[in-house]
């Protein structure tokens, strides 16, 4: 891989314009020196202070290597690989009370080699685990060392893993692709007995951050700002999905992603629907991603991130750092669109969006918002990162490397959905943060994600409303298992026979709750026996039809309760019923009694014929939880 370009006199170097060799020759202090933050990464070191994210915007991958690779070769190709890039000999440091990157001339190499080649296969598979997740779990000590360490583990003498993990801070996915390429070079030149070359590095990644600032100064920065604010101004902050919650145990902050578009058929309909109607396959993925939101939360208003490379440097540069910048889309609409029309509506606001994007996120925010969201903020922060091709791998003579695990950290987000053009089509990703979302939500998410998507590939035109969401197996849980509630009783015995049998089996467990009302199973039995003792005074015995006229509340249990175990026959009555319903029921019923509240009692009063009924009294708990009957003086 070659970085620079040979001229006639065989110097391979860039091509600087003038303007643009002033500006290095005036922010190049040489090779230490003080670099600032861009505010999106100020913003990211100060999420890493906080408890539950140490190591949310660790990036990396795991490769197997077989074939006999030099692990010392690979040491001095870092060792070359640190000298040249800055950001790979920088540490954390405050300048003012704001963070700034400190550069050293020279620092130790965060190299490590553990050679498990003599242990037996199942003490090896446990050790290479806690190896790999100790790489990406551990945070950086920011302020000692570089925010980057490599780990090579001995399997076999022919066999080994590479672990290479680099902090977002100085890093995105092209500049790790810049570290695979570099690496191959420098172990290249090893192996051959060659002194290590490679073309010096003339725009390093303080005079390309200088460019980008510079480039959106003035008249163009005030353009962005008001474009940004026209686009994001009284968006909504917060969308509350199922399954999200602002704070949770302690967990490592990065874990393994969730896979999906695992299913053949569904990517290859995401590219024939891509074909047919113009729309990116990444477009699709993205409007089903919103759809879903809609369907949680039936908002028709929303703010999803996308990644785009802030003024088109970075890799391409053949220089480490942080070049991709998270970008917001608002998605909306007034009436519900059909999908087809969705993913229409998400692919000119992401064609307009990329015009934009040379502010940084945080301005993004600022412009658009009045006042950045806090980076733990409002749940929850989503976002979707394509990719238009697999990871570039590292290549050394004679060796297969073959990636075994990719791993990115969602950083400053709750949710983030990998889209990616693998080997077999299509291939995704959902990284999450542990504190925000569990995994088996995230698993359900990536469900419902395939299965709308499937859903609107197949009827493009139908509304997003009437797609499906769930999936069959979750589908048929909700509408059969959950829906199928009986159990088998005892036929022979009443449901008041059956609450005796639990207050002795549980008398403290709760029976009955209605708002700050509750009861046990032995308190519930207590006073309905007592209920029916009193009951019996009235004359109550079995099959004397007795009225409770009560609204939905434990009273109305107690006395339910209370006239079965006396051994009469229950007439429930509405407290909605009209009048005339109320009378009717009671007449046909025969009622002699009639238990209620004083209000109902006085409004019964009222019903021509009533004092021809004998019986009309009301229910009271007294504070020791005894039942009395009373009269009430209107009846």
């Amino acid at each position: 891989m070659s970085f620079g370009s040979k001229d006639s006199s065989g110097d391979h170097t860039p091509r600087l314009t003038d303007g643009l060799a002033r500006l290095i020759r005036d922010v190049q202090a040489g090779p230490g020196g003080v670099l600032r933050m861009t505010p999106d990464q100020a913003a990211l070191w100060e999420l890493e202070r906080l408890p539950a994210a140490p190591c949310s915007a660790h990036l990396g991958a795991v490769m197997r290597c077989r074939g006999g690779l030099n692990p010392e070769y690979l040491r001095h190709a870092f060792a070359e690989l640190q000298r040249r890039q800055e950001l790979l000999r920088s540490t954390v440091g405050l300048h003012q009370e704001s963070p700034v990157f400190l550069v050293a001339p020279e620092m130790d190499l965060p190299w490590t080699a553990v050679d498990l080649s003599t242990a037996i296969p199942c003490d090896r598979e446990r050790l290479e685990r806690e190896l790999i997740d100790g790489a990406f779990t551990r945070p950086f000590a920011r302020r000692k060392s570089p925010l980057w360490r490599a780990l090579w583990i001995k399997r076999r003498e022919d066999e080994g893993l590479l672990v290479v993990v680099i902090h977002q801070l100085i890093a995105d996915v092209a500049s790790l692709e810049v570290i695979f390429a570099e690496i191959s070079e420098h172990y290249a030149a090893s192996a051959a007995g060659q002194p290590f070359w490679l073309p010096r590095i003339e725009i390093p990644y303080s005079a390309l951050l200088a460019s980008q600032t510079r480039r959106t100064s003035g008249v163009a920065r005030a353009h962005l700002q008001a474009w940004w604010h026209g686009q994001l101004a009284g968006s909504p902050q917060a969308v509350f999905l199922p399954g999200f919650r602002r704070s949770g145990p302690s967990e490592p902050a990065m874990v393994p992603p969730v896979r999906f578009l695992e299913d053949a058929p569904l990517a290859d309909g995401i590219r024939a629907f891509s074909l047919e109607t113009g729309v990116s396959p990444s477009t699709v993925v993205f409007a089903g991603l919103i759809a879903v939101l809609h369907r949680y939360t039936s908002g028709k208003d929303f703010v999803v991130a996308t990644e785009a490379v802030t003024g088109g440097v970075g890799g391409t540069q053949g220089v480490v750092g942080p070049f991709s910048s998270p970008l917001p889309l608002r998605i909306r609409w007034a009436e519900e669109p059909g999908f087809r029309e969705l993913a229409d509506i998400t692919g000119a606001v992401m064609t307009q969006a990329y015009r934009h994007r040379d502010l940084s996120y945080q301005e993004v925010l600022r412009s658009g918002l009045g006042d950045p969201v806090p980076l733990p903020g409002l749940l929850p922060r989503i976002l979707c990162r394509f990719e238009g091709r697999g990871w570039m791998l590292p290549e050394f003579e004679g060796v297969e490397v073959t990636v075994l695990e990719r791993r990115r950290g969602p950083g400053p987000f709750h949710l983030v959905v990998d889209i990616r053009s693998g080997p077999s089509g299509l291939e995704g990703s959902v990284d999450f943060r542990p504190d925000a979302i569990d995994r088996e939500t995230v698993r359900r998410f990536t469900q419902h994600l395939q299965t709308l998507l499937s859903g609107g590939l197949a009827t493009p035109s139908a509304s997003l409303g009437h797609l499906p969401l769930l999936p069959r197996r979750e589908r048929e849980l909700v509408t059969r298992d959950w829906s199928h509630t009986w159990v088998k009783v005892r036929e022979e015995i009443g449901v008041h026979e059956l609450i005796e049998e639990q207050s002795k089996a549980a008398p403290g467990g709760v029976a009955a709750v209605c708002k700050d009302d509750s009861l046990t199973y032995g308190e519930l039995n207590a006073l309905s026996n007592r209920l029916a003792h009193e009951l019996r005074s009235e004359g109550v015995g079995k099959g004397t039809p007795v009225g409770v006229w009560l609204p939905r509340s434990i009273d109305q249990l107690v006395c339910l309760l209370g006239v079965l175990k006396a051994g009469g026959a229950v007439v429930s009555l509405h407290p909605g019923w009209a009048l005339g319903e109320v009378r009717q029921a009671l007449e046909q019923a025969g009622v002699s009694l009639l238990l209620t509240q004083p209000r109902l009692a006085r409004i019964l009063s009222s019903i021509p014929g009533s004092r021809a009924w004998p019986h009309v009294v009301f229910l009271r708990r007294t504070p020791l939880g005894v039942v009395a009957l009373g009269a009430d003086d209107g009846a």
